[in-house]
């Protein structure tokens, strides 16, 4: 089975088209594609069909257009299938169409592969790369959905396409197959004559011929068409082709590249090394793969928190090599030290970031500047940028790109909440399994199979976050003779279980320690008080009474605790905090004061 939104939004099976019934029907289609293995939020697919003017039974409507759908897939495919396909996920829905079964996909796919054969200097594989990419495309995109998804997305998809479309002209161009390019140029052009790309390279294409008078003319068209209608001169690009032509001197043909700075430009890979022994978190690394790289996605952002020790970076670096292909201009990755007493202030970061671009950042000037700078070195590439371990949005602001083609992945102990991501990804600790997988993987199978209840204690005492499991297994990696039942005893009979998990720079004190170091001091009062209110799951009621305040007081520090994970929320509507962070709260702050 095959989706369709490159065209006519349809569904194809064994050579039969499914049609939608009714562009609302396709709508919601093809808004679930575009965001596939994404949930959309049900306030989003009514937006869609019906932009501001939503009938008061939206919601039973969309409901009746999700089950028309499944209809018709299950078909074909029967009713689990159906289901799995188009998901009832909260807030909303899910299209999981699967690998290679969506055009748009495909298509992104395929011009990826082009750019990384055009790079490696291959232009005939680029060539076909991309010619396979543009005939996916069967007509205006989006051209038979409700008017609100077809005014937003119809352009943008339409942009991808002239712009693949040009990088194919391109590459002809560099082949020599200027020849065959002047009438499908001249079409073009009739369609879009501001676009001043096709246009110059219609010159070149001319000039190749052994027609420059006619190049000429073409250019002659164009400005008259751009004074009179737009009140602007053609860009500096295009005046300095016109110039090349008119002096005569052939070999200079700057429409006749692909991306003009490509051959200079750095190609960045500064992902840190992937862990090899990355265990359990299938369900985030499909999550920020779908985010990240997934169709539809213009310049994505994602953010991932999590407490102290829960794995923010190691996820981060193992989906960002997952999806090196996915990015072939580079892959930046910057540390900016949110979790340390001095974070990297955005001027110094963005020097960084526009070295690594191969640009020289002045030696003075504002972040704004610097900004801008980076921004324009950003232009025309398809770079995944990892942002680890961010202070605050005002830290991350300045560094996210201001056009298409790149994604960025943020880390930090913080939800960010008041940055502008597309998604959000709150880690919480392993599972049991999970962290028995992990104890197995990293300090061998053998030992933890045959002590398995000594291995569940372990991962208990560690309260399942993944640096103290990381700890036990480098003691049991170091110390094989003990095994997991002694360490098991001896980490249960330690009178401070915090100074038993460390070993060599890993350390679950220092780490969470440093975080509340750095919460705001009422944040530390408030978590001192519950923690010592007792081990188990408690109320909004029950922690107003703790904090001996009324429940929105209780409320609004709560939801402060939970933006610095050092309080969650479970699905049974009540908070915990970890083991690990009430053991450093209780008995450290007892101890020394410190909290």
């Amino acid at each position: 089975m095959m989706f369709h939104v490159l065209g006519p939004v349809e569904i194809r099976h064994e050579g039969r088209s499914l049609r939608p019934a009714g562009s609302h029907q396709r709508t919601v289609l093809a808004l679930l594609l575009l965001n596939a293995d994404r949930p959309v939020p049900l306030a989003r697919v009514i937006e869609a069909v019906w932009g501001d003017r939503a009938p008061r039974t939206a919601t039973a409507k969309v409901h009746n257009l999700v089950c028309g759908l499944r209809k018709l897939i299950a078909g074909c495919l029967g009713p689990a299938e159906a289901t799995r396909i188009i998901a009832t996920r909260a807030p909303g829905y899910l299209a999981q169409p699967g690998p290679g079964r969506l055009d748009l996909a495909e298509f992104e796919h395929r011009w990826c592969l082009a750019r990384a054969h055009e790079r490696a200097g291959r232009p005939e594989p680029a060539r076909a790369e991309l010619a396979t990419a543009l005939d996916l495309w069967r007509g205006t995109a989006l051209g038979d959905v409700a008017a609100p998804l077809a005014d937003a997305m119809g352009p943008v998809l339409e942009e991808r396409r002239l712009t693949a479309l040009e990088e194919r002209i391109a590459l002809d161009l560099r082949l020599g197959r200027h020849a065959d390019l002047v009438s499908e140029l001249s079409a073009l052009l009739a369609a879009h004559p501001f676009r001043e790309g096709l246009r110059g390279q219609m010159m070149t294409a001319l000039r190749q011929a052994g027609r420059p008078a006619e190049a000429l003319a073409v250019y002659r068209q164009g400005r008259r068409l751009m004074t009179e209608e737009l009140g602007l001169e053609p860009g500096a690009e295009l005046r300095r082709l016109h110039e090349s032509i008119l002096a005569g001197r052939a070999d200079d043909r700057p429409a006749a590249r692909t991306r003009p700075a490509a051959p200079v430009r750095p190609v960045p890979t500064q992902l840190p090394r992937d862990d090899a022994g990355f265990t359990g978190r299938r369900a985030a690394v499909a999550a920020l793969a779908a985010a990240l790289a997934g169709p539809g996605r213009m310049a994505p952002v994602a953010v991932v928190s999590g407490m102290p020790g829960i794995g923010k970076t190691t996820l981060a670096v193992h989906a960002a090599h997952r999806l090196r292909d996915r990015f072939p201009d580079g892959q930046l990755y910057l540390e900016l030290r949110g979790s340390s007493a001095r974070p990297v202030p955005p001027g110094d970061a963005l020097r960084r970031l526009i070295r690594a671009l191969g640009a020289a950042p002045p030696p003075t000037g504002s972040s704004d500047e610097l900004a801008a700078l980076y921004r324009t070195a950003l232009a025309g590439r398809r770079m995944l940028i990892v942002l680890d371990d961010a202070a605050a949005e005002g830290q991350v602001r300045p560094l996210l790109p201001g056009g298409p083609g790149c994604a960025v992945l943020v880390t930090s102990r913080r939800a960010l909440a008041a940055l502008d991501a597309d998604t959000r990804l709150p880690l919480e600790v392993f599972s049991r399994a999970e962290s028995l997988e992990f104890l197995a993987r990293a300090a061998g199978g053998a030992a933890i199979r045959r002590e398995a209840g000594a291995a569940r204690l372990l991962a208990g005492l560690c309260g399942d976050l993944p640096l103290a499991l990381r700890i036990v297994a480098a003691k049991l990696t170091a110390h094989p003779q003990h095994g997991p039942g002694e360490l098991a005893r001896r980490l249960a009979a330690a009178p401070l279980l915090l100074d038993e998990l460390c070993i060599g720079d890993l350390d679950v004190r220092t780490r969470l320690d440093a975080h509340l170091r750095r919460s705001p001091r009422d944040q530390r009062a408030s978590l001192r008080v519950l923690a010592r209110a007792g081990r188990r799951p408690f109320s909004l009621p029950s922690a107003a009474v703790a904090l001996a305040t009324d429940p929105a007081d209780a409320a609004r520090r709560l939801e402060a605790l939970g933006e610095a994970h050092l309080v969650s929320f479970g699905s049974d509507a009540r908070y915990r905090i970890h083991p690990l962070v009430r053991a450093l709260t209780g008995q450290d702050a007892a101890r020394d004061g410190r909290l």
